[in-house]
């Protein structure tokens, strides 16, 4: 669904009235910490735990289930 005009024209009446450094803080790259570079350096392998995890808990509840109505 494409913008209308309309909110084109708002868009930009108002990011007119933003300053030079209200644009700086919104686009610059901010200095990180280290604990954030750690975790974006090891966003993979947590995605991978969790993902793990999730599946080991989906199939414990599916066991559970089984095992709650006789079926082994």
């Amino acid at each position: 669904m494409p913008r209308s005009k309309e909110f084109h024209e708002w868009l930009d009446e108002w990011s007119s009235h933003l300053t030079e450094q209200e644009l700086q803080d919104i686009f610059s790259l901010r200095e990180r910490g280290r604990l954030e570079r750690w975790l974006d350096r090891h966003n993979h392998k947590m995605e991978l735990l969790r993902t793990l995890g999730s599946a080991i808990a989906a199939i414990t509840g599916v066991l559970v289930f089984l095992k709650l109505f006789n079926f082994i």
